[in-house]
């Protein structure tokens, strides 16, 4: 990975090589590999390094970024949505993002954009277009201590079956006991699918050092 940016934070760029197994796969076939860049640029204030205002901006803080990734004869796990029927397991994708950021004085939204096309080697499975997006928000009642957030999600991994369509709304609190260093985060999800709807109350607490 190449990655960094200007001196006055206005620019972020990245540029990053992988194999092409997947997450957390430590043996795998593929024959190909994952390139891909990440550009970002801030209209106002500079490129956020986090998704929350903890710092509670003074000033407003808006940034777009833009990202492409390609891989060729990949093996990447549930690619294929469960229709080869000889198990074949490659494929050539592309995949974009769009995203942006605005923070000022404790609120914060960010949005995402995604679009990938896949072409899978087995002949028996057409090539197909999958989306998704996602909104968050947050926003600090008592400054780099209390903080509320909500966020929704939608995402299509073929966007002619309503059948890979999945959506996902959240509603939570954050407690920030010492930056994110140490801090307790409340979560209650919903999770819909296109045969069953999941809800979820999560409690997490982060401790680094």
């Amino acid at each position: 990975m190449l990655h960094g940016t200007d001196a006055e934070r206005r620019w972020s760029y990245g540029v990053h090589l992988f194999d092409g197994a997947g997450r957390n796969v430590r043996i795998g076939n593929s024959q190909g590999l994952i390139p891909s860049t990440r550009v970002a640029h801030a209209l106002l204030g500079e490129v956020p390094r986090e998704e929350s205002d903890y710092a509670f901006s003074e000033e407003p803080a808006l940034a777009l970024g833009a990202g492409l990734q390609g891989a060729w004869r990949n093996e990447v796990r549930t690619w294929d949505l469960g229709r080869s029927p000889v198990g074949n397991e490659r494929a050539d994708f592309l995949a974009t993002t769009v995203d942006s950021r605005f923070a000022w004085r404790g609120f914060s939204v960010a949005g995402d954009l995604y679009h990938r096309r896949v072409d899978p080697d087995d002949s028996a499975v057409d090539r197909y277009n999958g989306w998704a997006y996602m909104v968050s928000s947050g926003y600090f009642l008592v400054p780099q201590q209390h903080e509320i957030v909500a966020r929704y999600s939608q995402l299509r991994l073929d966007r002619s079956d309503r059948d890979t369509r999945e959506r996902e709304w959240g509603l939570g609190w954050n407690i920030y006991h010492r930056g994110h260093d140490w801090k307790t985060r409340l979560n209650l999800l919903r999770h819909d699918f296109a045969d069953r709807h999941d809800t979820t109350f999560l409690v997490e607490h982060h401790l680094q050092f």
